[in-house]
């Protein structure tokens, strides 16, 4: 009783999304790819930030950033089908070694479109990843809250 007005709202559109868990998931999913049109140029928004002294064009940062993104999703139906498979533990090492693909392929790119060295460009790889993955987390927990029915 003694909530604010805020939380009375979100508790009632999280009862709301409750009752009709399909509405919630088409409105999330339909909100979710309009998101990642926004999402691919913020990637390469933040590598052209990371990179603005030597002067790239953007869209080499744009293309960097689409394959980026196919590979972390390629990296994502992996990790489902891995999570599909029976037994427990077995998933563990392959599962790791996927997440630590995205970056390193980043990294790899880095080093070659602007002829860094590793270390520099894992550096990169790594501060700009958290950075994204930062940025991604807002953005899903945003998605779901804006997604959740109007009462």
């Amino acid at each position: 009783s003694g909530q604010p007005a805020w939380a009375k709202n979100l508790n009632a559109r999280i009862h709301a999304a409750v009752q009709d868990p399909g509405a919630f998931q088409h409105a999330f999913l339909s909100n979710l790819s309009k998101s990642l049109f926004l999402l691919m140029p913020l990637f390469a928004a933040m590598l052209q930030l990371l990179y603005i002294r030597r002067k790239p064009y953007f869209v080499d940062h744009l293309v960097l950033s689409l394959h980026h993104h196919v590979l972390s999703f390629l990296v994502v139906l992996a990790l489902l089908g891995l999570a599909a498979l029976p037994g427990e533990d077995w998933g563990t090492l392959p599962a790791l070694a996927l997440l630590v693909l995205p970056p390193l392929h980043l990294a790899a790119s880095l080093r070659r479109i602007h002829g860094q060295g590793w270390a520099k460009s894992l550096l990169k790889a790594g501060m700009i990843s958290f950075a994204y993955g930062f940025t991604v987390a807002l953005t899903l927990l945003g998605l779901l809250v804006l997604s959740l029915p109007k009462v």
